[in-house]
């Protein structure tokens, strides 16, 4: 059986989040010497702008001043404890990716003795 290094990891996800939609935005595009720099530093784990634009699209009739708080609150967890933003996109990337490969039939699921 071959071996997945990360970089194929991450580019089966990305061309598979393509195909139902989604567009890729490479990390150097969105840093703070960017054009359209979306954070402060590598540091910032949380795009707050794209959260918060999200929030209002998936929740068009909650107040602003509640997405707001909402956003505020997640960017306080990532920044102080980023670890736990990466431990639940980590978990959401597992699963996605564990549906992914096998629907793809990229990876058969490991044998049981």
């Amino acid at each position: 059986m071959s071996k997945l290094c990360e970089s194929a990891v991450e580019e089966m996800a990305i061309e598979e989040l393509q195909s139902i939609g989604y567009t890729y935005t490479a990390g150097i595009d969105l840093a703070s010497d960017a054009p359209n720099a979306e954070r402060a530093s590598y540091g910032d784990v949380l795009l707050t702008g794209r959260v918060e634009s999200a929030f209002r699209r998936l929740n068009p009739d909650v107040p602003a001043d509640a997405i707001k708080e909402a956003v505020r609150k997640l960017a306080r967890i990532a920044t102080g404890k980023p670890w736990i933003v990466f431990l639940v996109l980590g978990i959401g990337l597992l699963g996605f990716l564990s549906v992914f490969l096998l629907r793809k039939k990229r990876l058969a699921p490991a044998s049981r003795k």
